[in-house]
């Protein structure tokens, strides 16, 4: 994750699920006491999601989701409180979710208008610098509603951009490449298969990024971060961990 470290991960996932933007995404859509007899009620509520991001890469996830209880009906109300915290709860998780899928993935845009960088993931963090209109820049999702300035290979720099600064020329995302070490003379071969030929041998701990997984075969990257035709076996590979190169 480079120099996002792990402890700031946590503090910007908490701010997703507490959020005022995340809360005001979150709509009450039924909420209904019914007694059913012996003094007791069933409690049912719905509660709607709608991800308060326009997200230039994909479409706002809209989910509803609904709970009921039987209680007492004199705990009926409280009841149905609670159930309404816990959908919103949820919702806001699933969305982070999102978020964490969105993070394996590296955005490109031109930005339209000028935009307002920080130094943290926050409003009310300290301007770092504004970009003028024009400007290309790679980015990756933190949060649903921010996302962290990379290089082209999703590795980190410097400043966040709130969502609402996204405006300008968006290009699909681009999977990060992940990099690898090979074993003792692990070969490259021209398919994903054992009888393709040989194009190439590894030294020991050879490191090499590869952009695509299929069938226990790993596609290399040419040194432009794209696709090269050229296959190796994962049996052969190691992850570098926590690190993307």
């Amino acid at each position: 994750m480079g120099r996002w470290s792990s402890a700031l991960w946590g503090v910007l996932l908490s701010s997703v699920s507490f959020g005022a933007a995340a809360v005001d995404a979150t709509h009450v859509v039924a909420r209904d006491i019914r007694r059913i007899g012996g003094g007791n009620c069933i409690a049912s509520v719905a509660v709607r999601y709608n991800e308060p991001i326009q997200n230039p890469w994909s479409q706002p996830a809209r989910l509803l989701k609904s709970s009921r209880r039987t209680v007492q009906c004199s705990q009926a109300q409280v009841a149905a409180d609670g159930l309404i915290r816990d959908l919103e709860t949820d919702l806001l998780l699933q969305a982070q979710r999102r978020a964490d899928i969105d993070n394996t993935q590296v955005h490109s845009v031109t930005l339209a208008d000028e935009a307002y960088v920080r130094r943290q993931a926050s409003a009310e963090s300290p301007l770092l610098k504004i970009l003028p209109a024009g400007t290309r820049i790679n980015l990756r999702s933190l949060t649903p509603t921010w996302y962290g300035i990379t290089d082209a290979r999703g590795n980190p720099t410097e400043g966040f951009l709130h969502y609402s600064e996204l405006a300008g020329k968006f290009s699909p995302p681009q999977k990060i490449l992940s990099s690898m070490t090979a074993a003792c003379n692990a070969r490259v071969r021209a398919k994903p298969s054992i009888e393709a030929p040989i194009v190439q041998s590894l030294s020991c701990g050879q490191r090499l990024r590869v952009v695509a997984a299929s069938g226990g075969w790993y596609e290399v990257a040419g040194s432009d971060g794209r696709p090269a035709g050229a296959y190796v076996h994962g049996a052969v590979l190691t992850p570098v961990r926590n690190r993307v190169q």
